[in-house]
């Protein structure tokens, strides 16, 4: 039976993994860190991570802190011998996978504890996960990347970021995948600057938060369409239709999780 051990750059991750390292045994490690026991690095935070890892392990062992959801933490019992248990401090130990469905032990953190809790819960899709293509449009000016005021580019991100969280589910997990970025900028009045320079400040203000990091990007398309000079755009989306035809000074972005789908 292969096991996968979560918090592999951990003391007891590693304690454990160190355990079951025997001859003829299957055993992973995962973490956030990189470690000499982590055969896989990222968060375990994010669905799609996990599901990659658990193509083949039939069980896990879980040393990484668990953040349980508060319907799940109302169903757990308490500890015994008088003592309640931190419930939001709980970290799951061990679990045997069946189609379906899961049957966890958690083990109380409380260091002067050693008491075993079990707990069974359905799996179901998790609705957090985001859901491409993301289509949104901000109102205002640009800002360059060498623009002199910080407060202009931060107020700026912290814009084209509010934009991007209005058409997404509250709260969401980062993307993982590979992202395709198009922009569509439609200024006011002609562009003293070069249009390369707004497209790092725009891609900053999505990381950690649309995707994990830019480095993500695989595909980027950036194109102006300055007043007065004639443009058509065939097939527009609603957004794009929206985007065009609105007031200017607007920015149009989409984000895909299909970077290459436009390759023939």
């Amino acid at each position: 039976m292969t096991i996968l051990v979560t918090g592999s750059a951990g003391h007891l991750g590693e304690a454990v993994l160190r355990s079951l390292q025997a001859p003829g045994s299957l055993v992973c490690g995962i973490d956030l860190k990189a470690s000499l026991f982590s055969d896989a690095v990222g968060l375990i935070a994010y669905p799609a991570f996990v599901r990659r890892q658990m193509d083949g392990p039939r069980a896990l062992i879980r040393t990484a802190t668990c953040i349980i959801a508060s319907s799940a933490i109302k169903a757990l019992p308490t500890c015994g011998a008088g003592a309640a248990c931190d419930q939001k401090k709980l970290s799951i130990t061990s679990c045997q996978l069946a189609p379906g469905s899961v049957v966890v032990a958690f083990a109380c953190s409380q260091p002067q504890q050693n008491l075993i809790i079990s707990y069974s819960t359905r799996v179901h899709a998790d609705p957090m996960e985001l859901s491409f293509p993301i289509e949104f449009i901000v109102h205002g000016t640009a800002v360059s990347l060498q623009a002199k005021r910080a407060e202009s580019r931060n107020e700026w991100k912290a814009r084209v970021k509010a934009a991007s969280t209005a058409v997404i589910p509250q709260p969401h997990f980062a993307s993982q995948e590979p992202i395709g970025v198009t922009l569509y900028y439609l200024p006011d009045e002609p562009m003293t600057g070069d249009i390369d320079n707004i497209v790092k400040p725009i891609l900053d203000a999505l990381s950690a938060h649309i995707y994990v990091d830019d480095q993500q990007v695989e595909r980027l398309v950036v194109q102006k369409f300055e007043p007065g000079i004639p443009f058509r755009v065939e097939n527009p989306t609603e957004m794009v239709a929206v985007a065009v035809s609105g007031p200017r000074p607007a920015l149009y972005v989409r984000l895909s999780n299909k970077p290459r789908e436009e390759l023939r």
